[in-house]
């Protein structure tokens, strides 16, 4: 994937709301203060029955696409977003969400400063009870991380051209189908970008993934997805290295990537042709994808 960032490159901003009438305010005013001039704003409203339509008339002239229709839940709405799109980077700013200040766009964008297919920055949650914690990610991350963790998809800019090649957002996950693109795009080696200040504030109260009606419908989804990107001693290394427990070089090579070690030290054995039985034996499981 290229790295190379053009100077003042344009931005989608894609923001999906549903009866948000207390918070879009908040999420409208942020984006039209910002002043980093070359970008978009995509509007997919659900069919909000209340006053947020009005509210977003307000701003009509601001947004550059703004629908309103009935849809399958919040990927689907965000999946619509991506195709609309029509700027270099992505950035999910949902209902309620808004950026940390008027000069977030232009510090990142201004100049290159920062190069990469996914930029992330700190979030800043904001809580019922008015406190606040800003959420501090790691300089560098890789598919490990999102086993305990995860970035936040109003902090983080995403190039779109990688939902072009690895798809869209998966929307038979209800509520990690962005957790689950995190892990795809970490897995496939994508250049991930940390943005050392904060770039948006979230508000934590009774959001998608933190309602206790959705807490056993996470851990379904989690347990799909951690299934699909993680093999078993992958987790066990994982485990162990947690306990600060290590596992000589050899002996990882062999647990983790048991392919290319048949590969590399049995290639001799397999083909002598006194040893057709284990040939017979390798070739079934490659067939068999016992050993992937």
């Amino acid at each position: 994937m290229n790295n190379k960032v053009k100077t003042n490159p344009k931005i989608s901003i894609i923001t999906v709301c549903y009866n948000e009438e207390n918070e879009i305010a908040d999420t409208c005013k942020s984006v039209v203060s910002q002043n980093y001039n070359n970008y978009e704003w995509i509007v997919v409203d659900g069919g909000s029955t209340d006053k947020t339509l009005e509210i977003l008339d307000k701003y009509k002239s601001n947004i550059s696409v703004l629908i309103s229709e009935k849809d399958n839940g919040v990927y689907s709405a965000m999946n619509k977003g991506i195709k609309m799109a029509k700027g270099e980077y992505l950035l999910f700013l949902n209902g309620g969400d808004y950026l940390y200040d008027n000069k977030v766009l232009k510090k990142i964008f201004h100049r290159d400063l920062y190069t990469g297919d996914v930029l992330y920055g700190n979030c800043c949650v904001l809580k019922k009870d008015n406190s606040s914690v800003v959420l501090d990610f790691p300089r560098k991350i890789n598919k490990y991380f999102f086993l305990d963790n995860c970035i936040n998809h109003q902090s983080t800019f995403i190039k779109k051209e990688l939902f072009e090649k690895y798809g869209y957002y998966d929307e038979n996950y209800k509520v990690l189908a962005d957790f689950e693109k995190w892990i795809c795009f970490a897995k496939n080696k994508v250049i991930l970008k940390k943005i050392p200040f904060v770039v948006s504030n979230f508000k934590n109260f009774d959001g998608l993934s933190s309602s206790e009606k959705t807490r056993v419908l996470t851990q379904k989804d989690k347990s799909r997805i951690i299934k699909k990107y993680f093999t078993w001693y992958e987790l066990l290394f994982n485990k162990l290295s947690k306990y600060r427990i290590k596992i000589p070089v050899k002996i990882r090579f062999i647990l983790f990537t048991p392919k290319k070690f048949i590969l590399k030290y049995w290639h001799k054995f397999l083909n002598n042709p006194w040893r057709q039985p284990a040939r017979k034996i390798w070739y079934f499981i490659i067939n068999k994808k016992i050993i992937k």
